[in-house]
C-alpha cells in the first residue's frame, strides 16, 4: 500500500509522530523539526505500546522510529504501525546504517532508513519529500 493517502487529507503540514527511548533527545528533535514550515509534530512517545495507541488515534503521516527503542524492537513493531489505516510512512533512525540493516528494514516494511550521523541535518527535507 502507498503512503500518500493520509498526506493528501492534511494539505500543507506533514504530521509526524516521534518514537524514541530518550525523552530529552525526542523533545530536542521535536523542537527542531517543529521549526520547519510544513512539519507538525503531533506526538512524542518513549514506549512502543503508547506510540502505537497514539498513532492509531491521531493517524500521523509519518512515524519516526528510533532503532534503539527500549523494551520493544523498532523493527519488530513496524508491522503494527503498517496495520493503521491509512498507513503512515515509517522512517527509522539508526546510529550506523549498513546494507544489512537497510535490507532488514525493507523486508519489514520500513519506508526509509536514515542515519543519525549522516542524514540528521537533512531530516526535515527528507521528511517533507515524503509528502510530495
Amino acid at each position: 500500500m502507498t503512503v500518500p493517502s493520509q498526506m493528501q487529507r492534511h494539505a500543507g503540514k506533514l504530521r509526524v509522530l516521534i518514537t524514541g527511548p530518550a525523552p530529552q533527545a525526542n523533545n530536542s528533535l521535536a523542537e527542531w523539526l517543529g521549526e520547519f514550515e510544513g512539519i507538525d509534530i503531533i506526538g512524542i512517545k518513549t514506549r512502543m505500546v503508547k506510540a502505537l495507541v497514539l498513532a492509531e488515534a491521531l493517524k500521523p503521516d509519518v512515524v519516526l522510529l528510533d532503532f534503539e527503542m527500549e523494551r520493544a524492537s523498532a523493527l519488530n513493531s513496524v508491522h503494527l504501525f503498517r496495520e493503521i489505516e491509512p498507513v503512515p510512512a515509517i522512517v527509522l533512525l539508526a546510529q550506523g546504517v549498513t546494507d544489512v540493516i537497510r535490507k532488514r528494514c525493507e523486508e519489514k516494511g520500513v519506508t526509509l532508513v536514515c542515519s543519525k550521523t549522516i542524514d540528521l541535518d537533512r531530516l526535515p527535507s527528507i521528511l517533507l519529500a515524503l509528502q510530495r
